[in-house]
C-alpha cells in the first residue's frame, strides 16, 4: 500500500513539475504596436475612442474616413461629422477633466502645442501619441498612420493620392506664374 502512494505521489509531483516549465502561456489580446516617423505607440486593440487635441489632426483623420470622440474647441473648419461631437477645450487649453471623461483609446496631439499634458495623460494611465508635426512634408506620413490606426488603409492611400494632387496642381501653377518685378528706391 505504501508504494502505491508513493507512485500516486511521485506522480503527481512529476505532474506539477511537468506544468512548471515550457512556454509562457499566450496573453488573451495581443497588443498592436503603431509607428509614426520616429514614435510609436502600442494599445491591447486597434484605438476605437480618438480624441485629436488639434483641427489639424481632427481634418487629417477625417480625410481617411477616420472617426473621433470628441474635438477640439476652434473656429477652423472642420468635417460637418465632427461638429456634435464633446468638445474638449482650445488646442492651448485642453480640459483634462473632459478628456478624461471621454475615456479615449488614443490621444492625438503636437508635440509643440500639447506636449506639456503629456505626463496627465500618463497619470491618466491614457495611450497618446504627441507627434512632432514639422510641416507639410509630414502630411503624406501622417495621413498614413491615420489610415493604420483608424483601419482604413485604403482610404488613406486615395486622401494620399488626392493630397499630392492637389501639390502638384499648386506647384505647376506657381510655374506658369510670372512674378512682378517690384524696384524698392
Amino acid at each position: 500500500m505504501k508504494k502505491i502512494w508513493s507512485c500516486m505521489l511521485l506522480f503527481i509531483a512529476c505532474l506539477a513539475l511537468a506544468g512548471c516549465g515550457g512556454k509562457p502561456a499566450a496573453s488573451s489580446a495581443a497588443s498592436v504596436t503603431y509607428h509614426y516617423k520616429d514614435q510609436s505607440v502600442t494599445l491591447a486593440s486597434r484605438p476605437q475612442k480618438i480624441v485629436p487635441l488639434s483641427a489639424p489632426l481632427l481634418n487629417m483623420l477625417y480625410a481617411v474616413d477616420g472617426t473621433a470622440a470628441g474635438r477640439p474647441t476652434t473656429d477652423s473648419p472642420i468635417p460637418e461629422a465632427a461638429r456634435s461631437l464633446p468638445e474638449i477645450g482650445h488646442v492651448q487649453n485642453i480640459n483634462m477633466e473632459t478628456l478624461v471623461g471621454l475615456q479615449p483609446d488614443l490621444v492625438l496631439g503636437e508635440k509643440a502645442q500639447n506636449g506639456k499634458l503629456a505626463s496627465m495623460l500618463d497619470s491618466s494611465h491614457i495611450p497618446y501619441l504627441m507627434i512632432n508635426y514639422d510641416g507639410i512634408s509630414d502630411n503624406v506620413p501622417l495621413l498614413k498612420f491615420l489610415g493604420q490606426i483608424s483601419g482604413t488603409e485604403t482610404q488613406a492611400d486615395k486622401a494620399v493620392k488626392s493630397y499630392e494632387g492637389g501639390v502638384q496642381k499648386a506647384k505647376e501653377e506657381a510655374a506658369a506664374f510670372t512674378p512682378a518685378r517690384i524696384a524698392v528706391l
